[in-house]
């Protein structure tokens, strides 16, 4: 494996895990909610649990500020090197979590403590990939490198889904909620630490480098941020709320939903996450491939209209007795979102230049994510909840679709232009 070869593996096995990681909180919350917020109803305690999700990802424009700060004046790799600790040492400390059970009051403080520090972490993990892989890239391969990072994203979802569903089917019920749980946590911050010793090896890309050798002075992190371009900033908020929000439907509200709503058991609806998202990581690159040939915009919009169009009867499959149409709902759903999922990284990177594309993917990817991506599942649980509408989840994304359709199009194609 050459150096480039080996930056490019790293820089994915990291965000790999940033995926593990966040989805392992996700998929568990019906466990959660029972080990960290007990003798509440049932519905309330994973309301909860869902709250302090999307507490985790209103921090997340912090972390935006500060990593797309680093990466775009101290360095890509020193932003990575530092989101990887932090974002493995939070992991770790979430497995050694005492329940509610045992410290009171004092877990589901900690429990949203560690997962605001876990957010800012992951703002820098993900967006620092997605500008060191596209800056990696020939013009002719950013498409697929760019996708790696939502595909690697939604790998590390399917390794926590099919470890999770290992784990629901190898241990009795108590067991998995008085330890079972802790397991997926303590695996993924040792991993983190491994990912984290290989990344010293990193090197900068060539542009930054070849940018930076001009540049003697670095602006103070105020100065820097008053200069900044902020209307593709808005421009990337606004086209990356879907893909915010359809992602974190797959993590974790149609889990939730198949469980407390429609009573499915927990091993089935598990194991049709795990097929989806697995399915869901296959097919990103392969979009990414296809906007590198036919364009960006062409595959964005493709996934943007099919949302939009089929959203209701996916949420008519969501709610049948029979599995296999259950399944076939969410299948559905992956399919048309992978094409969303493979081309923003790219889209937002090829948005900005050298100088500034750090912090202008961390800050629109992250401000996006904050607005509409933790909160979702909350989101979709309390609209059910207030309107007794099991469809009224489906109106909020239709919503959401629109908003990045009209965004697209008033943005120009860039796939065949080189970066600068």
């Amino acid at each position: 494996m050459n150096t480039s070869s080996k930056n490019i593996f790293s820089a994915a096995l990291g965000n790999l895990l940033e995926g593990y990681d966040f989805a392992i909180y996700a998929i568990l919350a019906p466990i959660l909610a029972v080990v960290f917020f007990p003798n509440l109803d049932p519905m309330i305690s994973l309301m909860l649990v869902f709250s302090v999700f999307a507490f985790s990802f209103l921090v997340r424009p912090l972390g935006g500020l500060l990593f797309g700060y680093l990466g775009d004046q101290v360095g890509r790799k020193q932003a990575l090197i530092i989101s990887i600790l932090v974002m493995s040492l939070v992991t770790l400390l979430l497995g050694l979590l005492p329940s509610y059970a045992t410290i009171g009051i004092w877990a589901p403080i900690l429990l949203t403590l560690l997962r605001l520090i876990q957010g800012i972490a992951i703002s820098g993990e993900m967006t620092t990939a997605m500008t060191y892989l596209v800056e990696h890239a020939h013009q002719s391969q950013r498409g697929l490198l760019g996708s790696l990072v939502m595909c690697t994203g939604a790998g590390g979802a399917v390794i926590s889904s099919a470890l999770i569903a290992l784990i629901t089917a190898g241990v009795t019920e108590e067991q998995l909620f008085a330890w079972g749980w802790r397991i997926p946590f303590l695996l993924g911050g040792l991993i983190g630490l491994i990912v984290l010793l290989m990344r010293f090896q990193f090197e900068e890309t060539v542009l930054y480098q070849t940018v930076k050798k001009r540049v003697k002075n670095k602006p103070s992190f105020f100065e820097y941020y008053k200069q900044l371009p902020y209307k593709p900033i808005v421009m990337a908020v606004l086209l990356t709320s879907i893909m915010a929000m359809s992602y974190y439907f797959v993590v974790g509200y149609f889990n939730a939903f198949l469980i407390e709503t429609l009573h499915l058991p927990l091993n089935q609806v598990m194991m049709i996450n795990f097929v989806c998202l697995l399915a869901l990581t296959g097919l990103i690159p392969i979009m990414g491939i296809i906007s590198d040939k036919l364009g960006r915009k062409p595959v964005l919009m493709s996934g943007i209209i099919g949302l939009i169009l089929l959203i209701h009867p996916i949420f008519a499959l969501l709610q049948q007795d029979e599995i296999y149409l259950v399944f076939m709902g969410e299948f559905i759903f992956v399919i048309i979102i992978s094409s969303i999922l493979a081309t923003i990284p790219a889209t937002l990177a090829e948005m900005f230049q050298v100088d500034n594309r750090n912090s202008g993917v961390s800050l629109g990817y992250n401000l996006s994510q904050a607005i509409f991506g933790g909160t979702a599942p909350l989101i979709a649980l309390e609209l059910t909840v207030m309107t007794q509408n099991l469809y009224a989840p489906a109106w909020y994304l239709l919503a959401g679709a629109l908003v990045s359709l009209l965004t697209l199009l008033t943005i120009k194609e860039s796939y065949q232009q080189p970066l600068k």
